[in-house]
């Protein structure tokens, strides 16, 4: 049970951009502050374009020898880190995010028609403090709004000649991404730049643009603003602010579009370590991020340390995310910069990403109804809800779940073979072993359309897929699981 517990809280830090736990923020993220005088929610100005304030001249862009280091860091960060709000970001960066052409957004949760599925989970519900009858008037506001989004989104994939029913059939995550294909890349970068500037008070470029192209871009930025102002409607503006800011933004999740900057040099990172002594392998297992040591391709002496220590390294990628969350690259913005990464190649890293989740719940609505669920009960419940039931059915003490990771440890490092037939195996050890599947898949999947090398590539670029990379508790000195 213990190690579904690691699962359950690498899961809670997983909220890419409509994904993730639904509506929950990360542990140690605090609720976004009140909105800052002079700025609407996501940092826009407050003044109006006819205002006094909205013709003075543009702040300098500041150039890339400044040390922005922070401001860098946090422009990219999807509201974990306390000092780093997501909503209400500070002036510095306000203007990084100006400066590289990065919009953000946020986004309520993308249910399909007729899910049955709530738009506000019970979590958030409990966090931001509503009762039933506040709920119920959410819930009717959340679906009224969303199908008025859906229509909208259909409208203009239609107008660049994307058909209906795929359209009908799809997530606005993915439209975007399909409209964005059909349409010049660069053409794509500015419309979003330009709602970057505008945001940070400076003055946007002029470039003619596509209509269809300006409108999708706003339509996806402004998605966190449009759905308050729909809530404001039942509860009222203050309301609805407050509500918008208890998890930081809207239960959907954080994301951004754009960036500009990717022919800078990342942010410092210590140099690779490989180790050849079992002592530098240890040092590598019990500090990995510190001393510089690879996560994706540990060698035979780290494989040796975490076997002897029953250590098991996962991967949960944002592209697969929760159920009713669209799979992204936009929480990866500086991953997709330095990969290079094509609108082409992020529709299908979407539609994979897509895939892998409809096979993970598939597989894991088994386990559920192994563990005493009902098929209606798993189609309408989250990984958290899904992991919970496996836990409650499973009741794995310490010492099996000890057992559980140095046998996988074993595994991993060729000690073991992994048994032929898994169907006698504890629910808690079917569940841990198909999380550690999803890197594996992710890269089969994808290496399917973009070819093998490319797959390999995009997967190694940042020493795993982008998400969250946990290694779990180690057994030798008693340290606790980490996250990277």
């Amino acid at each position: 049970m213990i190690a579904l517990v690691v699962l359950t809280a690498a899961w809670w830090l997983l909220r890419s951009p409509e994904g993730g736990p639904a509506g929950d923020t990360s542990p140690g993220a605090s609720p976004s502050s009140p909105v800052a005088p002079g700025l609407t929610r996501a940092g826009q100005p407050a003044v109006s374009p006819g205002s006094s304030d909205a013709t003075a001249p543009p702040k300098g862009i500041p150039t890339a020898a400044v040390d922005r280091s922070p401001a860098k860091g946090c422009a990219l960060k999807r509201g974990e880190d306390p000092a780093c709000p997501f909503l209400d970001p500070d002036e510095d960066t306000m203007q990084e995010l100006a400066r590289c052409g990065i919009a953000r957004f946020d986004t309520p949760l993308q249910l399909p028609s007729d899910s049955g599925r709530r738009f506000f989970p019970e979590e958030w519900v409990e966090k931001a403090g509503v009762d039933a009858a506040e709920h119920q008037r959410l819930e009717q506001a959340a679906a009224a709004f969303m199908t008025e989004q859906r229509q909208r989104w259909t409208e203009l994939a239609a107008s660049v000649g994307i058909d209906r029913e795929w359209s009908d059939a799809s997530s606005p995550s993915v439209i975007f991404l399909r409209i964005a294909a059909e349409l010049d890349e660069d053409q794509v970068a500015t419309a979003i730049e330009r709602v970057a500037h505008e945001r940070a008070g400076w003055e946007p470029s002029h470039d003619e643009l596509p209509a269809a192209l300006d409108a999708a871009v706003r339509l996806r930025a402004d998605t966190g603003e449009a759905f308050e102002a729909a809530i404001a409607e039942v509860v009222g503006e203050a309301r609805a602010a407050e509500l918008r800011a208890a998890g930081d933004g809207w239960p959907g999740g954080h994301g951004w579009m754009g960036n500009r900057c990717e022919s800078e040099p990342p942010l410092p990172q210590p140099a690779r370590l490989v180790p050849s002594t079992a002592t530098q392998a240890e040092g590598c297992i019990d500090d990995l991020e510190g001393r510089g040591c690879a996560f994706l391709d540990p060698n035979r002496l780290e494989l040796d340390r975490m076997a002897d220590c029953g250590i098991v390294r996962i991967e949960l990628p944002s592209f697969v995310g929760d159920r009713f969350s669209d799979p992204t690259f936009d929480a990866a913005a500086r991953w997709s910069d330095d990969v290079g990464l094509t609108p082409q190649e992020a529709a299908a890293l979407a539609e994979v990403g897509d895939h892998v989740r409809e096979a993970l719940f598939r597989d894991l609505t088994q386990l559920a109804l192994e563990a005493g669920k009902t098929q209606a009960w798993a189609d309408e419940t989250s990984f958290i809800g899904m992991m919970g039931a496996v836990m409650d059915a499973s009741a794995s003490t310490p010492a099996q779940t000890e057992e559980l990771l140095r046998r996988l440890a074993a595994e991993r490092a060729g000690r073991v073979a992994p048994p032929a037939d898994l169907s006698g195996l504890s629910l808690e050890e079917r569940f841990m072993r198909r999380i550690l599947e999803l890197g594996d898949e992710l890269e089969q999947v994808l290496a399917e359309r973009l070819g093998p090398d490319r797959a390999d590539a995009l997967r190694h670029a940042h020493d795993g897929w982008p998400g969250i990379r946990n290694q779990t508790q180690n057994y030798c000195n008693g340290s606790e699981a980490q996250f990277f």
